[in-house]
C-alpha cells in the first residue's frame, strides 16, 4: 500500500471508517468533503474504500456540505460515483432523503463502468455480472462485490 493510500485510509478512519492499522494523520486534517472525493477516486481500484464510503457518508450525513462535495466531485469527474455512493448509503441506511439527493447526479446516458478493473478479463466480467448490487446496476456500474458485502460492512460499523 502506498503512502498516499495509507494516508487516505487514516483520514477516512478519522471520519468514521472502520479501517484499522491506519497511520497517523498529523496536525492538518482536510475537510471531510475533500477526503470523500479522494476516496471516490480511490474506490474504483481499492475495494476497501468502496466498502467504507457508505459508512463515512452515513456518519457525516448531517454535517456534510453537499453542494461543496458535489462541486469537488464534478471537478474530479466523480459526480456519478458520488451519486451511486449516496444512493447506496441511503439504501443501506433506509434514508429516502439520501436516495433522492443521489438522483440529482443521474445523467441520461451513462456508459457502463467496472470497479476494481474487473472488465479487463472475461472471468472478471462474468463475476461482476453475477455479483453487482442492483443499486450499482442502476448507475451502470459493475463490480465483483455483492450487496451483502456492503450491508455487512455498514451494519457492523453503524449499528
Amino acid at each position: 500500500m502506498s503512502e498516499k493510500t495509507k494516508r487516505l485510509a487514516a483520514l477516512l478512519s478519522y471520519y468514521g471508517a472502520p479501517l484499522y492499522g491506519s497511520t497517523s494523520i498529523g496536525k492538518r486534517v482536510p475537510m471531510p468533503e475533500r477526503v470523500l472525493v479522494d476516496a471516490l477516486v480511490a474506490s474504483h481500484k481499492e475495494s476497501v474504500f468502496a466498502l467504507v464510503l457508505p459508512v463515512v457518508l452515513w456518519k457525516l450525513r448531517t454535517s456534510l456540505n453537499l453542494e461543496f462535495l458535489r462541486e469537488l466531485a464534478l471537478k474530479r469527474g466523480e459526480s456519478r460515483s458520488l451519486g451511486f455512493f449516496l444512493d447506496m448509503t441511503g439504501t443501506l441506511g433506509k434514508s429516502p432523503k439520501l436516495c433522492q439527493q443521489a438522483n440529482s447526479f443521474r445523467k441520461v446516458r451513462m456508459k457502463q463502468v467496472y470497479f476494481f478493473n474487473e472488465g479487463t478479463t472475461s472471468y472478471g466480467k462474468k463475476l461482476a455480472a453475477l455479483r453487482t448490487p442492483d443499486v450499482a446496476r442502476k448507475w451502470n456500474f459493475l463490480m465483483n462485490m455483492t450487496m451483502d458485502s456492503f450491508a455487512s460492512s455498514f451494519q457492523k460499523a453503524v449499528v
